[in-house]
């Protein structure tokens, strides 16, 4: 008599076979999940970084969340926080960004490098020390930097800084246009002093009216005394915020001046 069927043997061939089966795919499954984890939070780091570098990029932000820092070569300074304009907390360390991915664990000011001949001014790094939350390939925490430019005080103290390279630079366009409108409007009212508040040549005596030709024949080489004796801002000078408070107080006081015929 045939029998049919399987056999003892067949039987746990085929679930040997289908463990195996199964702990691959398990594997396969596990690891897809720890490189799509890998991939959001490497993708969260760069979107918070670009979001630090940018809310650093804003007016006085920079400057309210280090300023008196002291600044040197070799030492890091280490940060707690950055502020808002408001002055409420914006990034701090230990909090978690994101969609619970990634913990700001750390940050630090590093590097600094002088470019001027003071040493009062220079590059300095934002060291920004980044923890995964999540079961990733590669290391748990990644190190990032933002390039700053600052400016120190004599004492080494930080009285300025921005994030190499963004806005600040439109700002400080921004300003030196003020300047140089302020500088225009100084020499018109130079001009204006030069004619009459009227514009017009009084004639009260023809003497007067020689003199006055005279005058007017050499205001053009005045004109050019008087541009010469102000100077002219370059497009790219770096002009700090106490310094475009004092330029535009000086310009104002001139032109309080010249109003009052002093």
């Amino acid at each position: 008599m045939k029998k049919t069927g399987f056999s003892l043997i067949e039987v746990m061939m085929v679930l040997a076979i289908m463990g195996v089966a199964a702990v691959g795919f398990m594997t396969f499954m596990r690891n897809q999940n720890k490189t799509q984890k890998t991939i959001i939070s490497s993708g969260e780091i760069n979107i918070l970084v670009n979001e630090v570098r940018g809310h650093l990029a804003k007016e006085e932000i920079c400057v309210k969340s280090f300023k008196g820092f002291r600044i040197t070569k070799d030492k890091p300074v280490p940060v707690e926080k950055i502020l808002k304009f408001n002055d409420e907390v914006m990034y701090e360390i230990g909090k978690i960004y994101g969609d619970a991915n990634v913990t700001l664990s750390s940050m630090s000011l590093v590097d600094f490098d002088t470019d001027s001949k003071d040493g009062l001014s220079g590059r300095l790094k934002l060291k920004l020390a980044l923890e995964r939350n999540a079961e990733v390939y590669g290391n748990k925490t990644i190190n990032r930097t933002i390039n700053l430019d600052v400016m120190l005080d004599e004492g080494e103290l930080l009285v300025d800084c921005y994030p190499a390279g963004m806005q600040r630079a439109i700002d400080n366009s921004s300003k030196i246009k003020e300047l140089q409108q302020m500088q225009e409007a100084v020499m018109q009212l130079m001009e204006k002093s030069q004619k009459g508040d009227s514009g017009v040549i009084p004639k009260k005596e023809e003497s007067r009216s020689n003199q006055k030709e005279v005058e007017s024949s050499d205001r053009p080489a005045q004109k050019e005394e008087y541009r010469e004796a102000i100077p002219q801002l370059p497009d790219n000078l770096q002009i700090t915020e106490e310094q475009m408070q004092q330029g535009l107080e000086l310009l104002k006081q001139m032109m309080e001046k010249m109003q009052q015929g002093e």
